[in-house]
């Protein structure tokens, strides 16, 4: 989870530039450096990390996945119901 989430804060710069340089219009587009320029000088330093907070939560939930498939599970594993074994095992 940890390293997951250092990942989005290293790289979002980069993916802010992409997605900023693909979204603009041919004609306009100044490059990797520029486009990054134009950020820094309208939006500042934040507009470089800017959707940090929904990168974050993705990043989260295979944490999320993984704790409640275990709660699941040491709740099938303790029924009784569910005891039997499967026929493939």
């Amino acid at each position: 989870m940890h390293a997951a989430s250092l990942n989005s804060v290293a790289t979002l710069p980069i993916t802010v530039i992409n997605t900023r340089m693909q979204t603009a219009d041919p004609s306009q587009r100044k490059g990797m450096l520029g486009t990054a320029a134009e950020i820094l000088q309208t939006e500042g330093f934040a507009g470089l990390w800017r959707g940090i907070g929904p990168s974050l939560i993705l990043s989260i939930n295979p944490a999320i996945t993984f704790l409640v498939f275990e709660k699941l599970k040491g709740a099938a594993e303790s029924c009784p119901a569910l005891a039997c074994s499967p026929p493939w095992c």
